[in-house]
C-alpha cells in the first residue's frame, strides 16, 4: 500500500508538472503573439509618421517655392518702377535743360516740380519706403 501511494503521488506530481508545462507554454505563445502585434503596430506607426513627415516636407517646399515666386515678381515689378522713374527723371532733366536754355523757368518752380515727382515715386521705390 505504501508503494501504491508513492506511485499514485508520483503520477499526480507528474500530471501537475505536465499541466504547469502546458500552462507555461500557453503563456509563452500568448506573449509571443502580443509581442508580434506590438512590433507590427510599432512598424505601422513608424511608417505613418514617416509618411506624415514626407507630406509636411513637400508642403513646406511648395510654400517656399511660392514665396520665392512672389519675391521674384516683386523684384520684376520694382525694376519696372525704377525704369519708369529713370525715364521720367531723364524727361524732367531734358525739360529743365530746355527751359534753362530759353530762361523761362525759375529755380523754385523746378525744385517744386522735382519734389512733387519724388513724392509721387517714393511709395514705389525701395529706398523711399524706409
Amino acid at each position: 500500500s505504501g508503494a501504491f501511494e508513492h506511485s499514485r503521488n508520483e503520477t499526480l506530481l507528474t500530471q501537475k508538472l505536465q499541466d504547469l508545462a502546458t500552462v507555461h507554454l500557453q503563456h509563452e505563445l500568448e506573449q509571443d503573439t502580443r509581442t508580434k502585434v506590438l512590433e507590427t503596430s510599432g512598424r505601422e506607426h513608424a511608417a505613418q509618421q514617416e509618411r506624415n513627415f514626407q507630406e509636411l516636407k513637400l508642403e513646406h517646399l511648395e510654400h517656399i517655392r511660392l514665396l520665392e515666386c512672389r519675391g521674384e515678381i516683386r523684384i520684376v515689378e520694382e525694376a519696372e518702377q525704377v525704369e519708369q522713374a529713370s525715364e521720367e527723371n531723364a524727361r524732367l532733366r531734358l525739360l529743365l535743360a530746355r527751359h534753362r536754355a530759353v530762361g523761362g523757368i525759375t529755380a523754385d518752380a523746378v525744385q517744386s516740380k522735382l519734389e512733387d515727382h519724388i513724392l509721387r515715386l517714393r511709395p514705389h521705390c525701395r529706398w523711399g519706403r524706409g
